[in-house]
């Protein structure tokens, strides 16, 4: 029997990053407060963040951060009032960084479905400019246009809104991989 109230099971998610399912604006990728302009480049790999206190070396940006510095591409970013495609590659490549460092949860992750074969033509643009991104301009070849797509696919089909920035204006998502299999319904 199981009691009113009483937990069932707990799950962490894996990835926490902004919703890439929206026109993302440039946000602090530790506190994810929208950054009005240029106020402080991360000391490691130059990626816009609101300030010192937001590069920690254990926080969410550590993981992209480290896939940066392989490189070191820089990311300059025109307007800080539109749009910028480069932050839909951020919980991507937070996943992609689990299969070296976190193999087990990786693992997990990648038997998600992807569901690309229903994949929109809007998506399908989206796809495209996040794998040029990782490609093009950061230069990690390491990870496959497959995995890529496999990654945004699962990312597309499995995350959920989990919450929002302090000030409400940018809406977070995580990935959570026990309760992403517990809500398919393939049989």
């Amino acid at each position: 029997d199981i009691s009113a109230g009483e937990v069932l099971f707990s799950d962490t998610p894996e990835a926490v990053g902004p919703d890439s399912n929206t026109k993302p604006v440039p946000v602090c990728l530790t506190c994810y407060k929208r950054l009005p302009c240029l106020v402080y480049r991360c000391w490691h790999c130059s990626w816009p963040l609101c300030s010192p206190f937001c590069q920690k070396a254990d926080g969410p940006h550590a993981r992209e951060c480290e896939l940066f510095q392989i490189h070191s591409p820089r990311f300059n970013i025109e307007d800080f009032d539109k749009p910028c495609h480069w932050y839909n590659a951020i919980m991507v490549l937070r996943i992609l960084w689990l299969k070296d460092n976190k193999p087990e949860t990786w693992k997990l992750l990648d038997i998600l479905m992807d569901h690309l074969d229903e994949q929109t033509v809007e998506s399908k643009i989206k796809c495209k400019g996040v794998i040029d991104f990782i490609h093009n301009h950061c230069k990690l070849n390491q990870f496959t246009k497959t995995e890529i797509r496999h990654i945004i696919g699962v990312i597309d089909t499995n995350a959920y809104i989990i919450g929002e920035n302090p000030n409400k204006d940018v809406d977070l998502q995580g990935l959570f991989p026990f309760t992403s299999i517990l809500n398919h319904s393939c049989t």
